[in-house]
């Protein structure tokens, strides 16, 4: 029988923080809960979490001299999050410059060679020979984490002109491909299609690791800070997660147009 489908909407802070509490009663000692309860919450860093590793150290709840990290908790709020939540509520921020028949046909896709040529003829197409794009494109450096698909946990952040770039100019890769094509004149990219944000339901395991492990520090961490005193958090965390496969179009949640945005810190190349 099919698991039933529990999504992660960082929005939905009421939901997050009483599976987090679930969780905290289940794996962390009572004693470490209560002395934790004395702790400043303004020195609660979720990097490190050396105020439960201290408090636990302390409580001798590992052996003398045993060297503890973060990390001795990670793959345990990793299993039982993972137990709690199938998919997470994300956006991609993007330019449809051939529309958006391409993502209904094949989802959003991680970038490659053949689709950084494929978008490439679509933005540049009129301003440079098809020739010298494909060889701007054979020539190009496409870095590691380029080949994954990017997503905001909410919908406020990519409206922002640090990070607004992407619905401005499709990509990082586009903006580098239009500078190796002399394509100095601002507003090329911008010109071209259309600013979508696409809502998406990701299997959370589909997640980078890195980025699961490190929402789960910050959702446990602000358990302990409200328990400290603390006020518990009223907006959605501003956060970013880089999933390592293709999202297929059956996870596309529905498209939202941009009608406006503010500048952009880039150049509009």
């Amino acid at each position: 029988m099919p698991r039933i489908q529990r999504l992660l909407d960082l929005a939905k802070i009421d939901d997050w923080f009483s599976v987090t509490n679930s969780i905290v009663q289940k794996l962390i000692p009572e004693e470490i809960r209560n002395e934790l309860k004395s702790f400043d919450p303004e020195e609660m860093y979720e990097d490190t979490m050396t105020f439960l590793v201290d408090c636990c150290t302390r409580q001798g709840h590992y052996r003398e001299g045993e060297c503890i990290e973060v990390e001795d908790w990670a793959g345990d709020f990793d299993a039982s999050f993972l137990k709690r939540y199938t998919h997470i509520r994300g956006f991609h921020a993007c330019r449809a410059f051939g529309g958006l028949e391409l993502y209904r046909q094949h989802g959003i896709r991680k970038l490659s060679r053949e689709l950084l040529r494929e978008l490439a003829h679509l933005a540049f197409q009129g301003h440079s020979a098809p020739a010298a794009i494909d060889a701007a494109v054979a020539q190009s450096d496409l870095p590691s984490h380029e080949k994954s698909v990017f997503l905001f946990t909410d919908e406020v952040t990519p409206l922002d002109c640090s990070c607004n770039h992407f619905l401005h100019s499709g990509s990082e890769m586009l903006q580098a491909l239009s500078i190796d094509l002399g394509l100095d004149s601002r507003g090329i990219l911008a010109s071209q299609g259309s600013p979508y944000l696409i809502e998406c339901s990701v299997p959370i395991r589909h997640v980078s690791k890195g980025n699961r492990q490190e929402l789960w520090r910050k959702f446990v961490t602000e358990y302990f800070k409200v328990a400290s005193g603390s006020l518990r958090p009223t907006e959605p965390y501003d956060f970013s997660i880089r999933v390592t496969k293709s999202i297929e179009p059956t996870s596309i949640v529905g498209f939202r147009s941009i009608d406006r945005l503010v500048k952009s810190y880039v150049p509009l190349h």
